[in-house]
């Protein structure tokens, strides 16, 4: 069984990286950073300090991972234990945001070793090796075969955060035990009894508990810190007509989807692409034009001076600019979140915390928990045709008096269940902290 663990080491992290390398020039900086990285890893070899590896596969993970991240900075500080933090991620976008997080933790007392990408699957043996973490933590189904049978061999605990019980955790479970024998200690952290209870049926040795999901806290936190730039655009659309509702993250898809359904409303539209490039921005603005909607800029457009109200309805307003989205949704009275007919749904969580009413997409609603939940709760509503489309705009501008009042009744509910839910960063933090302290007495 070792030699086909080897092969499997051979062919992924050799051949098929060294041909990534060839025929894909961006992973090229991936190369550099893990050459970066055994170096560090040399280093750190001669250190005796509890080192915790945190990573991410993409910028979600990240998401989940960044409060809990910040207060295990501060925690291990405040006790003195002088641990010291790995930061690693695998996408791209990723990439750009790690060291943002390294800045805040180091800025929090942390010694931050290595912020970058990590490892190639296939190549997380040697590093691990060398650096020894006490533990790697990582987010929702993140799981590899190599890195886990690594675990194993070198005793290294493993924490999921958000954890789901994904195929890919069931495809990391069978390979490591046909290669290794045996799992990696795991710890399980689920923001739902429901996610608790299949893990414990899948992995009954592992810790699993219920702390709640940590991203509410950090979009809480992202909203309180505030965008005075975006405060300043919104501001200039003030007098738009009522009521505001946005279509966030929205790929062409969703517009294809509904098509001239969009014009039966009321108000003012705020339409985000999930990507404001201009040849984008233009291929928004064509889909629009076909139907008869025409769209005021927020950068390089009339929002650049003075905003006039438009004369008919709906208005439109387009945000070709990045890090509007959060402020945009404070002030919005309903929203779509988009990519729910393309590559898959983005995170209704920013726009819930506002306990406002929700819509998207049915694509990939599955991989988030919240969703389920914000279903349950009547704030979400999942659509398929453009009669749900049309019912939830009807409904979301509560026309009536007796409509809007009720709508109003359900967002303080929502903004209730939204507090409720707050804290889970804290919980996450003890649970890492406690698996720590418990590893260490049975050393």
């Amino acid at each position: 069984m070792r030699i086909c663990g080897a092969a499997y080491r051979f062919f992924v992290g050799g051949i098929l990286r060294n041909a990534l390398l060839i025929f894909i020039p961006s992973e090229r900086a991936r190369s550099a950073d893990e050459k970066r990285l055994e170096s560090t890893a040399l280093v750190a070899d001669s250190l005796k300090s509890p080192l915790y590896w945190i990573h991410a596969s993409s910028v979600g993970e990240l998401e989940s991972l960044w409060n809990p991240a910040l207060l295990l900075a501060e925690k291990t500080g405040a006790n003195g234990i002088s641990a010291r933090f790995v930061l690693t991620v695998f996408s791209p976008s990723a990439r750009t945001r790690i060291e943002a997080l390294a800045t805040e933790m180091s800025a929090r007392g942390a010694k931050i070793l290595y912020s970058g990408y990590s490892p190639f699957e296939g190549r997380w043996q040697r590093v691990l090796a060398r650096l020894k973490p006490c533990q790697l933590l990582t987010a929702k189904y993140e799981a590899w075969p190599e890195l886990w049978a690594s675990a194993v061999e070198h005793s290294v605990a493993i924490t999921v955060v958000g954890a789901r019980l994904r195929r890919s955790l069931q495809v990391a479970k069978k390979f490591c035990l046909v290669w290794m024998r045996k799992l990696p200690e795991l710890q399980f952290l689920t923001s739902n009894q429901t996610d608790s209870d299949e893990l414990k049926r899948e992995f009954p040795t592992a810790r699993v508990f219920l702390t709640g999901e940590p991203r509410w806290d950090r979009v809480q936190s992202r909203m309180l810190q505030g965008n005075a730039e975006a405060q300043l655009r919104v501001e200039r659309f003030k007098d738009f007509p009522r009521p505001w509702g946005v279509f966030g993250s929205a790929w062409t898809e969703d517009f294809l989807k509904w098509g001239p359904t969009i014009r039966k409303f009321r108000g003012t539209l705020w339409i985000v692409p999930h990507r404001v490039e201009l040849v984008y921005i233009a291929e928004v603005e064509k889909i629009l034009a076909h139907l008869a909607i025409t769209a005021t800029r927020t950068l390089g457009g009339a929002a650049d001076g003075a905003c006039g109200v438009p004369v008919s309805e709906p208005a439109c307003v387009l945000v070709n600019e990045m890090g509007f989205l959060s402020e945009l949704y404070a002030h919005a009275d309903w929203a779509y979140v988009g990519g729910g007919f393309g590559a898959g749904v983005h995170s209704t969580i920013e726009p819930a915390i506002m306990g406002i009413p929700l819509s998207c997409g049915p694509r990939s609603v599955e991989k988030f928990a919240e969703i389920s939940e914000l279903t349950r709760a009547g704030q979400l509503q999942i659509l398929s045709k453009k009669a749900d489309f049309l019912e939830f705009i009807e409904t979301a501008n509560a026309s009536s008096s007796v409509a809007a009042e009720a709508l109003a009744s359900r967002k303080l509910q929502w903004k209730s269940q939204v507090l409720a839910r707050m804290g889970a960063s804290e919980t996450v933090a003890r649970a890492i902290l406690g698996f720590q302290a418990e590893k260490d007495m049975l050393a």
